[in-house]
């Protein structure tokens, strides 16, 4: 197994130096035939998780999927609010959230669009703004989630521990 390292201390410059050390290892041709899949490192994907993001690929490039918060820290207030906010963002088509805990993509897709930039948060949301604005076909299944953790520290101010945190200062009527 080989290692990539990187003291970039940033999420998005972490991701791109992964997805650069595949992209090498891979070899030059054949990207369409690569398949990247990206998850946080305080969360667990189901067994079947790489297999389902793979399901789609007849009708999609990239699967931005769903989370499902292990709840220990936060209190009860901040669980209802993002319960509420999360089922606010699902439509007739499908739900409109981006995680990088769960997310898929053809690697010809990621570096037509220049991967992920090195940006300290929000860089899952970028690149998937980019494969859609460069028309790459995208599947938003709802299961299977990637159960991710409700931590009260985080690294990046605006992650999704940072997220969590606004919910308790928070209005209650707050869309």
């Amino acid at each position: 197994m080989s290692r990539v390292w990187t003291e970039a201390r940033n999420v998005g410059a972490a991701r791109a130096a992964g997805f650069a050390f595949a992209a090498s290892a891979f070899g030059n041709g054949g990207l369409e035939r690569l398949w990247y899949a990206t998850t946080d490192a305080d969360s667990a994907v189901p067994s079947d998780w790489l297999t389902a993001q793979l399901s789609h690929t007849d009708e999609a490039d990239v699967t931005v999927g769903t989370v499902a918060v292990r709840w220990r820290e936060r209190d009860e207030h901040v669980r209802a609010e993002y319960e509420r906010r999360y089922r606010h963002h699902r439509t007739a088509g499908g739900h409109r959230h981006v995680h990088g805990a769960n997310l898929g993509f053809r690697a010809d897709w990621y570096h037509r669009v220049g991967g992920f930039r090195p940006i300290s948060d929000g860089e899952d949301v970028d690149l998937v703004a980019r494969l859609e604005a460069a028309g790459a076909r995208i599947a938003r299944p709802e299961q299977p989630a990637v159960l991710t953790s409700d931590r009260l520290g985080n690294r990046v101010r605006d992650g999704f521990a940072g997220y969590l945190s606004g919910l308790t200062s928070a209005p209650p009527d707050c869309a």
